[in-house]
């Protein structure tokens, strides 16, 4: 459920940024699964290591 929560929040914040920049629908729509991505495995990433 976390992960989910994480992937909202950085398809937001990412496409959010990528609007606010004027950037086409294709691209906000990239750019939020890049930033969720990011968010998401260097959360899971950060836990996994002692």
């Amino acid at each position: 459920m976390r992960s989910l929560a994480f992937s909202g929040l950085g398809m937001g914040i990412g496409g959010g940024i990528a609007y606010l920049f004027g950037a086409s629908r294709e691209t906000i729509m990239m750019v939020g699964i890049v930033t969720a991505a990011i968010i998401v495995f260097g959360i899971i990433d950060r836990k996994k290591k002692p």
